[in-house]
């Protein structure tokens, strides 16, 4: 069996790859101002925050060498990054079933998607803040300054699709418009965000967690190592099916690097 250290190590090295093919993709687009009601936008936006993650979880590694402390950590860090690859994810499966023979229509449809997904939080700010002046631990100016400001910068924003907000994880999971390797790859993601949850929610679950002895919890690498399988997916229909970038070459890596993580074994 691998120690601790190797493991470690090993994982870490995944990291590195993974963030090498993002600083690849991504070049073209650095300092690009954002269009924020396109595909691309999702894309990039996807591939930044995946990359700050992995920063973030190449440290914690480090430190799970002396500790399982920081496992804990490094779960809800993957737990962020699988929820978003759902989200990237469905956006694949409602530009697979559009009626591309009526373009406009299906630009439309992707866009409505797009403003629901951006207004999601903006709509949860805004009732707590209401929440808050009604409490009175807000002025009525102080949140008008903010929501103001808000929709002046992003113009797009609406309180509109209150009744049709962006689907939670679980609808995107049961949507039955997921087909082939895309299905796998959801279900995929779905068990590990739902497990990986557990860590999150207070309860009797995390509590056995956070009790695991150093040697009681070797499946921790295996889930790890599962979750970049699902990034590494995510980031390739970002770069592909998303169009970002025509890069075949760098398609071509990500492809082989795929066959080389369906190999490793932790």
């Amino acid at each position: 069996m691998k120690s601790i250290e190797s493991r470690v190590d090993e994982l870490i090295s995944i990291n590195g790859e993974l963030a090498s093919f993002i600083n690849e993709g991504i070049k073209p687009y650095n300092g690009k101002p954002p269009d924020f009601l396109t595909l691309e936008f999702i894309s990039l936006n996807f591939i930044t925050r995946i990359r700050q993650s992995f920063d973030a979880v190449k440290c914690l590694l480090q430190d799970y060498k002396l500790s399982t402390d920081f496992e804990m950590s490094i779960c809800l860090l993957l737990r962020a990054g699988l929820s978003d690859s759902l989200i990237v994810f469905h956006f694949v499966s409602l530009i697979d079933g559009l009626d591309i023979s009526d373009n406009e229509k299906a630009n439309d449809k992707v866009k409505k998607e797009i403003k629901e997904l951006l207004s999601d939080n903006y709509i949860r700010l805004i009732r707590d803040g209401r929440n808050h002046v009604k409490r009175g631990s807000m002025s009525e100016q102080s949140f008008n300054e903010i929501n103001n400001y808000l929709l002046a910068t992003f113009p797009f924003l609406s309180m509109e699709s209150k009744g049709t907000m962006f689907p939670s994880a679980s609808m995107i999971y049961n949507d039955e418009r997921h087909k082939g390797n895309l299905k796998v790859a959801v279900e995929r993601a779905y068990d590990l965000f739902s497990t990986f949850s557990k860590y999150e929610h207070f309860g009797i679950i995390s509590f056995y967690l956070s009790r695991l002895r150093r040697n009681e919890f070797q499946s921790s690498f295996s889930l790890i190592l599962e979750s970049e399988r699902v990034f590494i997916h995510a980031l390739k229909f970002c770069f592909l099916y998303l169009s970002i970038s025509t890069n075949q070459e760098l398609i071509i890596k990500m492809d082989e690097f795929i066959e080389k993580l369906n190999l490793i074994k932790l």
